[in-house]
């Protein structure tokens, strides 16, 4: 299951949109990703004679992109589990996210970077919660596998970037570990350069990088 954000034309977060993380213990990330669901032109049911489309706004305009691009996905690879075609959704999304992560998730939707992206990441990771403070406690390691469906081989350049607690300190690295490793947006981009040997995965292959 994925929970779906919506974003405006200029891909800020709706007002509207619920906030993650989840309720309880987990505090899971929340939602997962992101689509367009602010003034959407879509067909009225209304009486004969109203008029046959109408803007509306809501996550509910904007699960059906998401649900668009799921089927795009499923007719390209039919053999695909549901956890591929999730974890293919969530790698795939637009970079530059302008909202958080609580906000948009990975990033919002993005058709064209699906179809054409050969490397895909493990979607959501949770490092689990942490009790405050965070002083002097203990790592988490997890290992991310990074899928490659292409033929040729890709270096990952890979990176945390804008890594901050959930109190919004920067920097400090046990700080960093509360919350969740989506939330620290790791991003792989995918570079044709041979002679790097940073995480080079060749393909079709499954490769399992340790990140701490």
């Amino acid at each position: 299951m994925l929970a779906v954000g919506a974003v405006d034309r200029d891909l800020a977060t709706a007002n509207f949109s619920s906030r993650g993380p989840t309720f309880g213990a987990d505090h899971r990330l929340k939602p997962d990703l992101a689509a367009p669901g602010v003034g959407i032109m879509a067909a009225d049911s209304g009486q004969p004679g109203d008029t046959p489309y109408v803007a509306m706004s809501g996550t509910s305009m904007a699960s059906p992109h998401f649900a668009g691009a799921a089927a795009i996905l499923t007719q390209l690879h039919k053999d695909w589990t549901p956890q591929q075609r999730k974890a293919a959704l969530i790698s795939a999304v637009r970079p530059n996210a302008t909202g958080d992560v609580y906000e948009q998730g990975a990033g919002v939707v993005d058709v064209a970077n699906l179809l054409d992206q050969t490397v895909f990441g493990p979607g959501t990771t949770n490092l689990g919660v942490f009790d405050w403070p965070h002083q002097n406690q203990a790592s988490v390691t997890k290992d991310l596998t990074y899928t490659n469906t292409g033929d040729a081989a890709v270096t990952l350049d890979l990176r945390l970037g804008d890594v901050v607690g959930q109190d919004d300190r920067q920097g400090a690295r046990r700080d960093a570990h509360a919350g969740n490793a989506q939330a620290h947006r790791a991003r792989a981009r995918q570079r044709h350069r041979p002679d790097q040997r940073q995480a080079e995965a060749p393909g079709p292959r499954r490769g399992v990088r340790r990140v701490r």
